[in-house]
């Protein structure tokens, strides 16, 4: 299975991908990853994507990986976009 992140719903989405794509700088995305999924009800906050990651083993206090990688991790998610747009896709998840 690959991830891809595809934060399509608002401006919280796209800090929740940043927030998982830092997280692997740690080896905790899937940790991240899933914190975040786990969240209930729909489009969530920036303060419970926030407490998602501190429930997961990512070292908070490292989260200067988000400031130190953000022009890597932002091509990342203009990179998934564009190829989302390529495939047609219309929404997550997609298969």
């Amino acid at each position: 299975m690959v991830y891809k992140d595809w934060p399509i719903l608002s401006l919280a989405s796209t800090y929740g991908a940043r927030l998982a794509l830092a997280a692997k700088y740690q080896g905790q995305y899937v940790a991240v990853h899933s914190a975040m999924m786990a969240i209930p009800g729909g489009e969530s906050t920036r303060e419970q994507m926030l407490a998602a990651v501190c429930s997961s083993n990512v070292e908070f206090e490292r989260q200067d990986d988000l400031r130190e990688h953000i022009g890597e991790i932002d091509a990342v998610l203009v990179r998934n976009a564009q190829q989302a747009r390529l495939l047609h896709f219309e929404g997550t998840p997609t298969v």
